[in-house]
């Protein structure tokens, strides 16, 4: 299970697939590691369309 799964929405979210909703923050190292990764993307893709 996932969040979308267990709110009944699996069918357009909680996933990256064509037809989802989805926006997509890509960094180049692990936040994990160091959170202020977050402030510095590399890429934004937000409703499909790369910013």
């Amino acid at each position: 299970f996932n969040a979308a799964r267990l709110l009944g929405v699996s069918g357009s979210v909680g996933r990256l697939a064509p037809g989802c909703a989805g926006d997509v923050l890509l960094v180049d190292s692990d936040p994990l590691d160091d959170v202020a990764t977050l402030s510095r993307p590399v890429s934004v893709v937000r409703a499909g369309t790369i910013c």
